[in-house]
């Protein structure tokens, strides 16, 4: 704004000077300032922290001096080409807090004005795995799953599907995250460990460290992506998987007791006829596993006629864990009762500790002397 400034005198005679014209230029309006860099509640991160942090924004006055102002107090200057603001700080000296950022400027004729006041966070620490934890225990079946949940020091954002790795006495198998992409932010994940068929572990499940990001990203809030995966496993010692299927193959001795040729025995179920043997003629039985699993038997007799005829003498299954494709031994003794006639029994392997288990009987038969 131009102000035109006109001075008259006459002295006391009445003669009159020269009339006196001078022009002033008013300004009173302070420079206009905006910061756009950092943005308002952004965040200085791993990647972006640096000891020449970019500072940008607008203005419209290029003579004006621009005082970059963070946590109240000058830590540089900033130019201005009449359009565009630019300027560098010193983000790597700030603590790991929440900062304030605003420009104060001053115009050639003293005139000031300050721009919005943005908030940034500096965060340059990436997420951690704060703890694995789960609540299962006992025995899991085909359909039961083992829950873990990992929880995280910080908020993070989950992309893909990363997994825990179970070592299981039959294999190891990954468990996959259910929380996956799009899940948002959370502090905790949960993964499920589906026991499928033909898996198990009676000495208790087992967790490896690292987590396994399997392609994914776990990043927090201010976009540090978690790069340590390392976690300390939970005692999973008492949750144990027995997902196989018991199964077991009778076995006799082809050319007779102490033979050494051991052959399974025919039938379904199998049927072994000790004929007309004399008294007290006991028969050694070889038990195959042909599960999936390592399996405990437990031995019962069933009595079909001639009550007692049967008995059992050395029994080296009941109770004792047999491997698969590994065997054990039951010794039967035929007893040649009275009454005269076929006498029938069956013993019967059974593993409880199950979710299916049939029961593998092997029926037996003998005769006492005139019987047929």
């Amino acid at each position: 704004l131009l102000i035109n400034v006109t001075a008259d005198i006459t002295d006391p005679a009445g003669n009159a000077a020269v009339q006196a014209v001078d022009t002033a230029d008013k300004d009173a309006t302070a420079p206009a300032v905006a910061i756009t860099t950092p943005a308002d509640a952004s965040y200085v991160n791993i990647a972006t922290d640096s000891a020449t942090f970019a500072i940008a924004g607008t203005c419209d006055d290029a003579a004006a001096t621009y005082d970059i102002q963070v946590d109240g107090g000058s830590v540089g200057a900033a130019a201005c080409d009449g359009v565009n603001l630019t300027g560098t700080i010193d983000t790597t000296g700030l603590s790991e807090a929440a900062h304030s950022i605003f420009i104060a400027a001053t115009d050639t004729v003293g005139n000031s004005g300050n721009s919005a006041t943005n908030n940034f966070t500096r965060d340059v620490t990436a997420p951690t795995i704060f703890s694995v934890t789960t609540l299962a225990t006992g025995i899991q079946w085909e359909t039961i799953s083992v829950n873990f949940t990992t929880t995280f020091n910080e908020s993070v954002v989950i992309t893909g599907a990363p997994r825990l790795d179970v070592v299981l006495d039959t294999e190891v198998v990954a468990a996959f995250a259910n929380c996956a992409a799009g899940t948002g932010v959370t502090t905790t994940c949960s993964y499920i460990v589906d026991t499928i068929a033909n898996q198990y572990d009676d000495t208790g499940i087992a967790l490896t460290s690292p987590l396994d990001p399997n392609a994914g990203t776990l990043v927090d809030l201010a976009g540090n992506p978690m790069t340590n995966f390392a976690y300390t496993p939970p005692d999973t010692s008492a949750i144990t998987v027995n997902n196989g299927y018991p199964q077991w193959e009778w076995q006799i001795e082809a050319s007779g007791e102490g033979a050494g040729d051991w052959t399974a025995i025919a039938g379904a179920p199998p049927l072994f006829d000790y004929g007309i043997p004399g008294a007290n003629v006991t028969r050694t039985f070889r038990m195959l596993n042909v599960g999936t699993a390592p399996s405990s038997t437990a031995l019962k007799y069933t009595i079909s006629s001639g009550g007692g005829v049967f008995s059992t003498i050395t029994d080296n299954c009941s109770g004792i864990a047999v491997a698969v494709n590994a065997t054990c031994t039951i010794s039967i003794q035929y007893k040649d009762k009275n009454p005269t006639g076929i006498k029938q029994g069956s013993y019967t392997a059974s593993d409880n500790t199950y979710a299916t288990n049939p029961g593998y009987p092997m029926d037996l038969v003998g005769c006492n002397t005139n019987c047929l």
